[in-house]
């Protein structure tokens, strides 16, 4: 009986062209595959020379479909003031973009969160505080996983930040910074990109970029009405830059502590900033405080 089942094994292996003999190049049942050797051993053609082309194609045809609002299913809606020609602020109308959810919801755990997995959500995503472009530049990346837009500018890099952590897509705010650092910045654009990095870690290359700038052209930078908007601990800094350097006269950098401090109302009232206050007034020992904490000279 045991010959008989070897021979019916025999043939069973002629019948499929088994070699038992020797290593099968059929998956074990019950095993793991190799894939990358199986890759390897398939007949597939290697990537062809226009799979480039293809990226770029597929690319396109994504851009296209959010631009031209292509069976869109949602919108973004952001916030956008008008300003005056005097700098003052003027109507709120609201900007909006044509989306699609799917996009959208496999941009980030976020949003697959908010737009997705939330039964109640209406189709609608409110954005507030930060710039149509820099929402545009958002939207852009969600489709192509590129930043490659006119629109990129070191004046929106805080608006960048915002949405890259609001949504947690970090690699968003790398794409774009590595465009930012292809272009030559306004000096009108240094300084709140400055505070932006002095007040976060892991932007140690922005804040050295941002101080190769300030530091020589400290004479002009000091005029910038930007200045009176940055953190104290940043304004610190500066200060004894500029003093260290000798870039900019003590004279002037007293200036632009008391224009700091009355923008700010810095007093003896401030019970929580103004002890910080004085440690940059501490640079100074001549200086004097009025009665209610100002600066005098």
């Amino acid at each position: 009986m045991e010959q008989n089942q070897r021979s019916s094994l025999q043939s069973n292996d002629e019948k499929n062209n088994v070699d038992s003999s020797g290593p099968s190049n059929n998956p074990p049942i019950g095993g793991k595959v190799d894939f990358y050797a199986a890759m390897n051993n398939s007949n597939q053609p290697p990537p062809s020379m226009d799979d480039e082309m293809i990226m770029n194609s597929s690319r396109i045809r994504r851009i296209e479909y959010l631009r031209r609002a292509i069976d869109s299913d949602c919108q973004i809606h952001v916030q956008n003031m008008s300003v005056t020609p005097d700098g003052q602020a003027g109507s709120v109308c609201y900007k909006t973009f044509e989306c699609h959810r799917i996009f959208l919801a496999t941009s980030s755990e976020k949003m697959e969160t908010d737009i997705f997995k939330n039964p109640n959500w209406n189709g609608v995503l409110q954005m507030n505080g930060v710039s149509p472009e820099s929402v545009q530049i958002f939207l852009e990346y969600i489709y192509t996983f590129e930043v490659d837009s006119p629109l990129v500018g070191l004046n929106i890099i805080g608006d960048i930040f915002i949405l890259s952590n609001a949504y947690q897509m970090p690699e968003l705010m790398a794409a774009f910074f590595e465009k930012v650092k292809e272009q030559d910045w306004p000096l009108v654009d240094v300084i709140p990109a400055f505070d932006l990095a002095f007040r976060q870690c892991g932007m140690a290359e922005l804040e050295q970029m941002c101080l190769d700038i300030i530091i020589p052209n400290g004479m002009q930078l000091v005029n910038e009405p930007s200045l009176m908007k940055i953190q104290l601990y940043a304004l610190n800094y500066l200060v004894q830059l500029w003093m260290a350097t000798e870039t900019v006269p003590r004279e002037r950098l007293v200036q632009l502590l008391q224009d700091y401090q009355a923008a700010n109302g810095l007093n003896f009232n401030s019970v929580v900033r103004f002890p910080h206050f004085t440690k940059i007034i501490k640079h100074f020992p001549d200086i004097l405080l009025d009665a209610e904490g100002s600066i005098i000279q």
